[in-house]
């Protein structure tokens, strides 16, 4: 995966990201892995101290959602 860093919108721009699918075992342990793309790409805009704002342009998980910690 690569990013930059834009200080001005303060917002970080990925590219080349890989999204693994995992099934587990009963115990919690992986059974498979598959990689299901790694050409992901997208954008965390960094909100304020505790809150972001993710892009992401491959399955646009959370589009219009701010996430709070």
């Amino acid at each position: 995966m690569h990013g930059t860093y834009d200080e001005s919108t303060q917002t970080i721009t990925y590219s080349d990201c890989e999204k693994h699918d995992f099934v587990l075992k009963e115990n919690g342990e992986v059974d498979t892995d598959d990689i299901a793309y790694t050409d992901g790409s997208g954008s965390i805009k960094i909100v304020d101290d505790s809150s972001i704002i993710w892009t992401d342009d491959q399955d646009h998980i959370a589009d219009d959602l701010t996430l709070e910690r």
